[in-house]
């Protein structure tokens, strides 16, 4: 709005019969429909000083009560000054005197009421001196206004609704308001039973169930055709019988173990449920607009994945997944028991010698001209015990994978050489200092796990290879989702591909589903609950530390010890004991594939992001990341399945969309990952040039995110950087900008946990 009296749709003219229009034939609707002209073409016949506003609104900054000499004309000026602080500050000055002089400001305004009118409207709609501004202190106001008023009034704060006269209420606006803002607790003033009927049938409505009236949601008629819209009403009944109340995603994980619900109830809940599921309207919630700043408890497709992980059986190993963990274990537990050996003699002398010697994390690495490494991983502060025992464990998995016939993994699997002891003085210092994990040393003496691996072993997934080719990144990737994607069909989670899922002092720091497994407990200090509690959103240092040092590698998988077995996986929710252990071993499957997809989706943007043609607006690119994306889900779903599958009929949608959707989700990850002080196309230039993101992109205009402020959790750059300085991906901890992907990738895990 550059000024009132040239709003497109004038403050005090309303004359159509559009979706505002107020019913009924009151005398107070009728005096909507009269014809009044925009403020900037009265008449004012009286004669008036044209004084310029700007300068009429210093002489009122000196003394407020000057509003009172003002004649007609300087008033319509200062109300259609171009500059909106000029209009709201005069606003706020007359709506201040109100309670000073009223009989003054009533006499100036007795014969222009439309501009007292369009003073009260500006400084509603400015949020300004709202003390002042409350529609009961004005009741003239409603005998002039025109619907449009009240409108705008409740779409930007339906909180006003009440206060409105009731033959001026649109609830039809309200409803439209409620939707936008989710207030829920406002539902209660919808009264009529069609509009509720509406209501239910979005996305979400178990959490609007219980906020409706309860003489409309204990109707039997009413209850009945809500339940066939949306099954899921059925089970809410159910709980609104025995005064629970469902507020969120998390709350529904509550409802089987409740001890006031009886079994057949249940049993009842269940079959809602899965009603509920075959009639998801997948199509629809994939052909929305991406949201920029929509959360993961926003995310449409949450609620399924978490009633697939209620209705599923507890996963489990297969038989020969059992075989491999039990022997490994077994295998495991035997040579702790037995001497540990010292260093070969031929290793002793390489690692005195200090040549080829490279360190990663707690690795030491012997290279040499050929294409193999000996590799020393050594036993780290500060859970020696249990890092010692995990030693032994990845030399007997390792071991058993080389054995097996079962297993045809596609990444390189290293060769064992044993468990040694290493005196520390055979280290040199400089090699000791550059460890990233200091090790565990007792009486001089250092454990270590000695393996033999291809070069290629060695080198991270988002690392180029000696001739600049990332080419063997994408290979690698692909290797070690098929891998992964295999283990976990045979019961083995690999829950730690990213140093950002795996931090060894405050345990995993990022977790796609955090609100599912955690407590919201504060613990003894904040610090406590700091450490405790797994953020949603911001991924911290995205291109930083959280991926420097993946378990993704040229060859495929590394590390193979850090597997958990489905049905025992702990990483997630130690704190979180009132759901059931089927439900949370369903959802932590769930958790470990979005882990496994995203690493190899973030390895992919950071091996590529230096490029400069690496942005959302190079057709080139955006079609290798179409192929990119495409080709993890497909080697994700065949390790998983056994074989090659369409990834659009898994998960239910025609490939119409499915193609769409990684379009859409293709540009997303460049515009959010492109280099942003090189790339000429990405949101930090965006920000930057036009302090917002690119319509073209995020076509929901009307949710765009705050990206400059003075906090620091809304400011630009300080927003999207940690605390050493590295780039954040998102800047607070809701906000995730991966949207496309997270609901895919959410959808995708409830369809795996079906099939667990």
């Amino acid at each position: 709005m550059d000024s009132i009296g040239t709003f497109p749709t004038s403050y005090i003219e309303h004359k159509s019969s559009g979706p505002f229009e107020i019913s009924g034939t009151s005398k107070e609707s009728e005096v909507f429909r009269t014809e009044n002209r925009p403020i900037s073409t009265f008449q004012i016949s009286k004669a008036s000083d044209e004084s310029d506003p700007s300068i009429l609104s210093e002489r009122l900054s000196v003394n407020i009560t000057k509003v009172v000499e003002l004649t007609p004309k300087q008033i319509t000026n200062l109300l259609n000054h171009s500059d909106k602080e000029i209009r709201v500050k005069f606003s706020y000055r007359c709506l201040t005197l109100n309670s000073i002089i009223p009989e003054e400001i009533e006499r100036l305004f007795y014969e222009n009421k439309e501009l007292f009118n369009a003073i009260y409207c500006e400084a509603l709609l400015s949020n300004i001196c709202l003390i002042q501004v409350r529609l009961k202190n004005f009741p003239e106001i409603f005998k002039l206004h025109n619907p449009w008023i009240y409108n705008e009034i409740i779409k930007a704060n339906p909180f006003q609704y009440h206060e409105i006269p009731a033959p001026l209420r649109d609830e039809k606006v309200f409803f439209q308001s409620l939707l936008e803002h989710k207030y829920y607790e406002l539902v209660k003033h919808i009264k009529s039973p069609e509009r509720a009927m509406e209501l239910v049938t979005y996305q979400g409505a178990d959490v609007y169930f219980f906020f409706i009236s309860k003489d409309i949601r204990r109707n039997q008629q009413w209850l009945e055709q809500a339940t066939t819209n949306n099954p899921l009403i059925g089970a809410c009944k159910i709980l609104d019988d025995h005064d629970l109340i469902i507020r969120d995603i998390k709350d529904w994980l509550l409802v089987l173990p409740n001890p006031d619900i009886q079994d057949h109830e249940k049993e009842q809940i269940i079959s809602h449920m899965e009603q509920y599921l075959s009639l998801e309207k997948v199509e629809c919630l994939f052909n929305s607009d991406i949201n920029p700043i929509s959360s993961f408890s926003e995310n449409p497709f949450m609620a399924g994945m978490v009633f697939r992980s209620m209705i599923a059986r507890r996963p489990k190993p297969t038989e020969s997944g059992n075989t491999l963990i039990r022997e490994s274990r077994e295998l495991a537990e035997i040579r702790q028991l037995e001497p540990i050996q010292n260093l070969p003699q031929e290793i002793k002398s390489r690692l005195i010698n200090n040549r080829f010697i490279q360190t990663s994390g707690r690795n030491i690495i012997l290279s040499d001209t050929s294409d193999a490494a000996i590799i020393i991983k050594l036993n780290r502060q500060p859970n020696q015990a249990s890092d010692k025992k995990d030693l032994f464990l990845e030399c007997a998995i390792t071991e058993k994978l080389q054995q097996s016939d079962v297993f045809k993994l596609r990444s390189a699997i290293p060769k064992p050489l044993g468990i040694f002891s290493i005196n520390v003085d055979d280290i040199s210092t400089e090699v000791l200092e550059n460890l990233h994990d200091k090790p565990h040393i007792i009486d001089g003496q250092i454990t270590a796990y000695i393996y033999l691996a291809p070069a290629a072993y060695c080198r991270y997934a988002h690392t180029p290879s000696s001739e600049g080719s990332q080419e063997i990144c994408i290979d690698g990737i692909g290797h070690a989702l098929n891998d992964a994607a295999l283990l976990l069909r045979h019961g083995l989670a690999y829950t730690n591909c990213l140093p950002a899922f795996h931090d060894t002092q405050d345990k995993c720091i990022w977790n796609a589903f955090y609100t599912l497994f955690t407590d919201r407990a504060i613990g003894p200090s904040i610090n406590d609950f700091l450490c405790r509690r797994k953020f949603p959103g911001t991924f911290g240092a995205w291109n930083g530390t959280a991926t420097e040092r993946p378990d993704y590698r040229h060859s495929g998988l590394s590390d193979w010890a850090d597997f958990e077995p489905v049905g025992e996986i702990a990483s997630y929710f130690e704190d979180q004991i009132d759901i059931y252990d089927s439900t949370k071993q369903n959802l932590a499957l769930a958790n470990t594939l979005f882990n496994q997809i995203l690493a190899a989706v973030l390895l992919y943007a950071r091996a590529n992001g230096d490029n400069e043609d690496y942005h959302w607006q190079c057709k080139y690119e955006n079609e290798r990341a179409v192929w990119f994306i495409n080709n993890t889900l497909s080697c994700f779903l065949e390790g998983y399945s056994g074989e090659k599958q369409n990834i659009a009929h898994f998960l239910g949608i025609s490939n119409e969309t499915y193609s769409t959707w990684l379009a859409r989700t293709a540009a997303e990850l460049l515009y959010w990952t492109a280099n942003r002080d090189k790339a000429p196309h990405g949101f930090a230039k965006d920000i930057l040039n036009d302090g917002q993101l690119n319509d073209q992109l995020f076509s929901n205009t009307s949710t765009r995110p705050k990206v400059a402020g003075n906090y620091w959790n809304t400011s630009y750059p300080q927003s999207m950087m940690n605390f050493n300085g590295e780039q954040n991906l998102g800047w607070h901890s809701q906000h995730f900008p991966l949207t496309g992907l997270t609901q895919l990738l959410t959808l995708f895990a409830g369809r795996v946990v079906s099939l667990s």
